[in-house]
């Protein structure tokens, strides 16, 4: 596959791609690498040197982390890696390579011929690399990289998806298209334990879920996308063994929907021994105060902290809870994760002070919102967020953008954005426009108590 050395350059991010090797369809996958870069945030690329395609790993190297199809470090040789992260050391700046021969040996040529596959499967490697450099250049580090990578995986894939193909992603959230992603890897997938295989992975990958190896729901799950995360987790259940952090998850889930704490009080015992002590203590005590037992479920986050206090996910989970019932101490935690060198879940802490902040100086909301966007800018609930707090600040233009915002990205109460657009062209005199997005607030939700006041109060009652 060696041949003459072609090369391209990201326009948007101005990133040099350089292609080692000579193969049918090379100029179409430099194109893909262009494209899917295009699409990632400036301001997460500082450093990086270059993006290099290759034909396949072959010498181990020092400094890099890897993508590859097997993740077990007690194999006797080097897995087929798909990519791998050079990090910034005394002789190099940070780089990518993506061994293209690797990959096209896994997937048959005619695939790679159509465009969305092809970003289906190089996106799934590429911003999996990026998503080191994030964690690693951007963010300093700290806890879990493939855990970070695959998270920052999953976002960028999100942005990239929602600006190119809004249908598709629209068609791949939908549970029948996941519960049937998930029989298929089931059915063709290697389990091994560990981790999903490359067209496990990448499967995932396309169909907008977590990757890793974990039961995808687990990722969902700690991410906070608990709608999606409920119907993998129910699935992995009683293929779990022993029960483990999906059977406990899947638990904390049912108990809220059922608003029954018999099923999580159960589950504690049986997972206690599989699952760190200080997550069954964090899961059980964030579930009893959902649930209305709120001392009892602090009772259960303090002593998580305690248990393992470095964890900033103890802290966060802690926070959040003592913020909604208005205890100050929250600030406390929310600063000590911010301060924590952990990179892990500062735009939590971050959107946690912007809510704290919201009603009585909602300038600094905006403020630490934006910081959290920095951080995560797929986040749909932020968007939201943020435009409570310009509406707050009297800047309806800038609320209205951050509204649609939080529209194009998903976010679950589409009715309450529309209609936070429809007050926002009211409060402007605009009264064309906001009857319009009164109507749309109405289309998404037409049983929705407010849609129907602000339908009634715009004079757009007609069906």
């Amino acid at each position: 596959m060696m041949g003459s050395v072609k090369s391209g350059m990201s326009e948007a991010n101005r990133i040099p791609i350089r292609s080692e090797i000579s193969c049918e369809g090379i100029d179409r996958i430099l194109s893909t690498i262009s494209h899917l870069l295009d699409s990632v945030p400036p301001e997460y690329l500082p450093g990086l040197q270059e993006i290099v395609l290759c034909d396949s790993y072959v010498h181990p190297q020092e400094n890099l982390y890897v993508n590859s199809s097997v993740s077990n470090g007690n194999l006797p040789a080097p897995p087929p890696y798909w990519g791998l992260y050079y990090r910034r050391n005394a002789r190099l700046e940070p780089s990518i390579h993506i061994f293209v021969g690797t990959i096209l040996r896994w997937f048959p040529a005619p695939m790679c011929r159509f465009r969305i596959c092809r970003e289906a499967i190089f996106g799934h490697v590429l911003f999996h690399e990026i998503g080191h450099h994030i964690h690693r250049d951007i963010h300093g580090g700290g806890g879990d990289p493939e855990k970070a990578a695959d998270q920052w995986q999953r976002q960028l894939n999100k942005g990239f998806m929602l600006a190119n193909h809004p249908w598709l992603w629209r068609i791949l959230r939908l549970s029948w298209v996941q519960n049937w992603a998930k029989r298929w890897r089931e059915r063709y997938g290697k389990q091994d334990g560990n981790a999903g295989t490359c067209d496990d992975r990448a499967l995932s990958q396309a169909m907008g879920s977590a990757s890793g190896g974990k039961c995808s729901g687990i990722d969902l799950f700690e991410q906070g996308e608990l709608e999606e995360a409920y119907l993998l987790l129910e699935n992995a259940v009683g293929r779990e063994q022993p029960p483990g952090l999906a059977t406990l998850y899947f638990a904390c889930l049912k108990a809220v929907k059922t608003l029954d704490r018999t099923t999580v009080d159960k589950v504690i015992t049986q997972v206690h021994g599989n699952v760190e002590e200080d997550l069954c203590e964090q899961c059980w005590g964030a579930t009893l105060f959902d649930l209305g037992y709120h001392e009892e479920g602090i009772q259960h986050l303090r002593l998580a902290v305690q248990l393992k206090p470095g964890r900033n996910r103890n802290r966060l989970v802690l926070a959040d809870r003592l913020r909604r019932r208005g205890n100050d101490e929250a600030l406390k935690w929310y600063e000590s994760v911010l301060t924590s060198e952990l990179g892990e879940g500062k735009w939590s802490a971050y959107r946690g002070l912007a809510h704290w902040y919201l009603d009585s100086d909602p300038k600094l909301s905006v403020e630490y919102t934006t910081r959290a966007i920095e951080l995560n800018p797929y986040n749909a609930d932020l968007h939201y967020l943020a435009a409570c707090g310009l509406i707050e600040c009297d800047r309806r233009l800038d609320a209205i953008d951050q509204f649609q915002a939080a529209v194009d990205l998903g976010y679950d109460v589409t009715e309450a954005a529309f209609g936070g657009i429809a007050e926002c062209y009211r409060d402007l005199g605009q009264r064309e426009k906001a009857v319009k997005y009164a109507k749309l607030a109405r289309k998404a939700n037409p049983q929705s108590d407010y849609v129907r006041r602000l339908c009634a109060e715009l004079g757009c009652t007609d069906v």
